[in-house]
């Protein structure tokens, strides 16, 4: 539209949403332009398409197939072990921290040794 209103405007001036001053100026501006009056009713006619199209209920099954079923004794059986062993396993590898130190050193001397013992021709 070259007007000085929009289609922005005229959602809002249905919707109830524009302050005072511009609300007078889009009824002014309507009361002479039949091409706006003829966006407003367009506007005004999908509007009540889509709220009737919302009031529609839903496809059998739909509403079934999105909730989500609750968590059985089972699962929740299953997520305490698993939560327990990552838990051991967390405070193991700390309790075996030195020892993992202790080998790592021996590994790192053990290679020290037989690259010296290459590079001295032996």
């Amino acid at each position: 539209m070259s007007h000085d209103i929009d289609k922005e405007d005229l959602s809002a001036y249905l919707d109830g949403e524009l302050p005072a001053p511009r609300r007078t100026a889009v009824e002014s501006h309507l009361e002479s332009c039949g091409e706006c009056r003829e966006e407003l009713a367009r506007i005004k006619r999908a509007q009540t398409a889509f709220r009737a199209h919302g009031r529609l209920p839903a496809p059998a099954g739909l509403e079934r197939s999105l909730r989500r079923p609750a968590p059985s004794r089972e699962r929740l059986g299953f997520a305490l072990a698993a939560g327990l062993v990552a838990l051991a396993l967390l405070l193991s590898g700390k309790a075996f921290k030195p020892q993992i130190n202790a080998v790592f050193n021996q590994i790192m001397g053990m290679i020290s040794g037989a690259a010296s013992t290459v590079g001295s021709g032996k």
